[in-house]
């Protein structure tokens, strides 16, 4: 019918988000990856931690603190990473969301089909 071909037409325009990209975001500015997948929160959070961590690493090399070193310095790589792979999450939800949606949206048109026996 019209109506089911109006929405085959519009899967295309499902709004989606890049993994690669949000990754790449996160890993160039920290948060900013959850930002474009709409996780506000999520990505001022991350920014927040990872400016702690890299200003402390910074202080504890300029200061040449050994336990602060290895306290910041691999904390803040372990949080680092866990941002660039949690935006990354984030992008993969994000679309999984749009497209449960866009199902959501569809199941009116759904036919129950009768079986019949011959």
């Amino acid at each position: 019918s019209a109506s089911i071909a109006a929405l085959l037409n519009k899967s295309p325009e499902i709004p989606s988000r890049s993994p690669f990209l949000s990754g790449l975001f996160s890993a160039v500015i920290p948060g900013t990856g959850h930002m474009y997948c709409g996780r506000w929160t999520d990505g001022l959070i991350s920014l927040v931690l990872n400016s702690f961590f890299i200003y402390n690493a910074y202080n504890a090399f300029r200061t040449n603190d050994a336990v602060q070193k290895v306290t910041y310095g691999i904390t803040g790589i372990i949080i680092y990473g866990s941002s660039i792979y949690g935006s990354v999450v984030a992008a993969n939800k994000f679309n999984e969301d749009e497209i449960s949606k866009f199902v959501k949206s569809a199941e009116e048109f759904r036919v129950d089909v009768v079986k019949t026996e011959f």
